[in-house]
């Protein structure tokens, strides 16, 4: 009976694992919509298209990761090839979800707001690397976000006073870098 449960333990966490890991890389996803529309000023939302061609990705041609890997790297109606920044954005945003699950357990609420996280910061990072700027679009929401969860002590969000300092200093840092 023991070896039984046991197994059915596994089976488990290894469901998890694989549904964290998809989870993840859908947020991955977005965020290559983050990252891509942000900077141009686009909305976005609205649906994904071939950035060569224009023609309206369908939904076979959405599945992060796996979509990239069976049409071989290549637009699917004009053949151009697909960036490997896509699926890259999409495995490690699972890896970060997983990471985080692996940290809070299988709360859903952790789950959750480190989804939300691994959205902003994963944006934040793709598009300061391409374009040198960080978009308060993303910034406030995720600092307002952070910050509330630390007044509500949240599990996941730093004490309070640990939150405060980190934005005073950070935005310390931002300001000191614009008056210069």
């Amino acid at each position: 009976m023991a070896i039984h449960s046991s197994l059915e333990a596994e089976l488990l966490e290894f469901i998890h694992v694989v549904f964290v890991l998809l989870f993840g890389s859908v947020l991955g996803s977005f965020s290559n919509v983050l990252i891509a529309r942000l900077p141009r000023g686009e909305t976005i939302s609205g649906r994904s298209a071939c950035p060569e061609c224009k023609t309206t990705l369908g939904v076979f041609d959405l599945v992060p990761v796996v979509s990239y890997l069976l049409l071989r790297a290549r637009c699917r109606y004009c053949e151009q090839p697909i960036p490997v920044r896509y699926p890259i954005v999409e495995a490690i945003s699972g890896v970060l979800l997983l990471t985080a699950y692996w940290r809070f357990g299988p709360n859903p609420s952790s789950l959750v707001i480190s989804g939300v996280y691994v959205i902003f910061v994963v944006s934040i990072f793709f598009i300061d690397f391409d374009h040198a700027i960080v978009p308060n679009s993303l910034t406030y929401p995720v600092g307002i976000m952070a910050l509330g969860l630390a007044v509500l002590g949240h599990p996941i969000a730093p004490r309070l006073s640990s939150a405060l300092l980190g934005a005073v200093i950070g935005g310390g840092v931002f300001l000191l870098m614009f008056i210069l």
